[in-house]
């Protein structure tokens, strides 16, 4: 289906092919594949629970009539995501949200700031809430929101959300993925950036910074070797592995069966517990 754009109650259809844009088709498809899988193990994780949550999940299953809606926002500088999606973030001002759906499904999506944190999320009977839920959503072409805003400093993303930006400069950059999602910065400019991976999430940057410090729990993956550094810490417990380039200094310190490979000429500590592996790709 095409997807339209609501003004008031009013739907216009909108076609990318006639805009100039083109649609990412293979990152949809594998998109819609990833969060039709998210939610069925939820629905299955919550179905093995029945003998003390006596519920079953009601799949709710989207309409085909795609829309976009726009959501009111007040500044933020951080976002939270919890649940699934793909989010693509351009800086700029003023700062706006939009979201493009299902229009039975809309409803189900909750959006606010509180601080200076823009919180998207799903209502507590959605089962990929952090409630316990009693609704399973399947939506006909995933759930898709786009953000525009002035300055982020911060990224935390829980469940199987899907972020990129293409460019962003900021002071310093925090990204904290817990779940299956992925974040990609495309060029990235700061001072620091400070990434924590827990579960089996991605984080793929490039770009220049000063510092990095990346904290890999689990199986996660951080693929930065096109991300300049002067120095960097890398700490990993699991079987994570780390990608990056440091020109000065790298700090690594692995327990279990974790990997870091870099690319630069630093002075290099490190502390290894396991089978891990630390590996210089050359200058």
């Amino acid at each position: 289906m095409k997807p339209a754009y609501i003004v008031g109650r009013k739907v216009i259809k909108f076609y990318p092919d006639q805009c100039g844009m083109e649609p990412n088709i293979i990152g949809d498809k594998i998109m819609r594949r990833i969060t039709k899988i998210f939610i069925i193990l939820l629905a299955m994780a919550a179905l093995t629970t029945a003998c003390v949550a006596p519920f079953q999940p009601r799949i709710v299953r989207g309409s085909g009539e795609v829309i976009v809606e726009y959501r009111d926002v007040s500044s933020f500088d951080k976002i939270l995501v919890s649940g699934a999606g793909r989010v693509f973030i351009t800086q700029g001002d003023p700062e706006s949200l939009s979201i493009e759906t299902d229009e039975n499904l809309m409803e189900y999506i909750k959006t606010e700031v509180k601080g200076d944190t823009l919180e998207i999320g799903f209502s507590d009977d959605v089962v990929f809430s952090s409630g316990r839920g009693r609704i399973a959503l399947d939506p006909s072409e995933g759930f898709v929101f786009r953000i525009s805003v002035v300055d982020l400093e911060k990224i935390s993303v829980s469940g199987a959300a899907d972020f990129e930006v293409k460019k962003l400069k900021t002071e310093q950059f925090d990204i904290n993925l817990s779940g299956a999602g992925q974040v990609t910065v495309g060029d990235l400019d700061a001072s620091s950036v400070n990434v924590l991976v827990s579960g089996a999430g991605d984080v793929h940057l490039a770009g220049r910074v000063g510092t990095q410090v990346v904290i890999l729990n689990g199986l996660g993956r951080y693929q930065a070797f096109e991300l300049e550094s002067q120095e960097a810490a890398v700490t990993i417990s699991g079987a994570g592995g780390a990608e990056l380039w440091a020109i000065d200094k790298l700090d690594v310190t692995i327990s279990g069966a974790g990997d870091v490979k870099y690319y630069g000429n630093p002075s290099v500590s490190k502390s290894i517990s396991g089978v891990g592996i630390v590996q210089s790709q050359g200058e």
